[in-house]
């Protein structure tokens, strides 16, 4: 690939990424989010006044914090997304993979003969559990392995939550992140064709119907201060803002639970979940002892330092 097609590519796929509805970074899913939180706000307060100053609050939206959020927003989703898409094992590879070797062990596709619809539904479902899956599993070791760790704190180094959050990211931990999703829903995909002869799902815009709600519901708001929770069984099932939050928290209690990103079953199964209660002050940020990241060159060449202080 010549200077020009990359270049090329890197546009088209930002454009893809800040237009497409579909896409989780979307202006849509923002302008969605925000559109949800008002409402939320609207049904909560008692006076009309303030609605703006609830909305975007200056000690989050002005904080040295949030400025940092920006820089790393800007730096994966916009400058190194392009570069993610080539050094992620795709969930292609590992398609092909698991299914030549159900081939080779049991012969030609035993296709399930079932409706059209029930096989799609089937599928639908199934690719949604897998993703949770995949990110579930990677957001356990990111927390349980302390070399890991070292890159994924950067992200609960945040002490103020706003819809950019998402972006306060170390690039490796991104690519960590990618590749065991795409690695969960591969074999996924490889057992699904083997099975159903295909991999398709119910669809918009190429995305899960059921994901695509959550990205154009309360996805942005998983990092933000709107607490808005799901309980009972709701909660066991669906991963709702505060769930997040209280992942976020740096009290004791609340370490390693609810990793989840859309589901909160995995979490409910494993063991990790913490279903949100009653309005809770929470604190953000990393414990004592865990160093801090205020500039762009802590977050990105510090952890490299602590990691390899584990490995050695």
């Amino acid at each position: 690939m010549d200077s020009s097609s990359f270049v090329n590519g890197a546009l088209i796929d930002v454009a893809v990424r800040f237009l497409l509805p579909s896409s989780p970074f979307s202006i849509v899913s923002y302008l969605t989010a925000f559109t949800v939180f008002g409402f939320v706000i609207v049904a909560r307060s008692k006076r009309k006044s303030g609605f703006w100053r609830k909305m975007f609050p200056t000690r989050i939206f002005r904080s040295r914090s949030t400025r940092l959020d920006v820089t790393l927003y800007i730096l994966n989703f916009v400058f190194l997304g392009f570069v993610f898409s080539f050094i992620t094992i795709g969930a292609g590879f590992w398609s092909g993979l698991t299914r030549g070797t159900l081939h080779l062990l049991f012969g030609s596709n035993p296709i399930m003969d079932i409706p059209v619809w029930a096989a799609l539904l089937t599928t639908t479902l199934l690719e949604l559990l897998l993703l949770e899956l995949g990110y579930w599993f990677a957001h356990y070791v990111s927390h349980r392995v302390p070399a890991i760790w070292e890159f994924h704190k950067v992200h609960h180094s945040a002490e103020v939550m706003s819809p950019l959050t998402e972006g306060r990211q170390h690039p490796l931990d991104v690519l960590f992140f990618q590749n065991v999703v795409a690695c969960s829903l591969g074999l996924g995909y490889g057992v699904m064709q083997f099975l159903f002869g295909t991999t398709k799902t119910f669809a918009i815009w190429q995305t899960n119907v059921f994901l695509l709600v959550f990205f154009l519901t309360v996805s942005h708001l998983r990092h933000s201060h709107v607490w808005l929770p799901f309980t009972g069984l709701a909660g066991k099932l669906i991963h709702s803002p505060a769930h997040h939050q209280i992942h976020h928290s740096t009290a004791v209690r609340d370490h390693n639970k609810n990793l989840g990103f859309s589901l909160s079953l995995w979490d409910w199964i494993f063991g990790t979940l913490r279903l949100p209660e009653k309005r809770e002050q929470l604190r953000f940020g990393l414990d004592a002892g865990e160093g801090r990241f205020l500039t762009m060159r802590d977050s990105l060449a510090a952890p490299f330092a602590r990691a390899a202080g584990h490995l050695r």
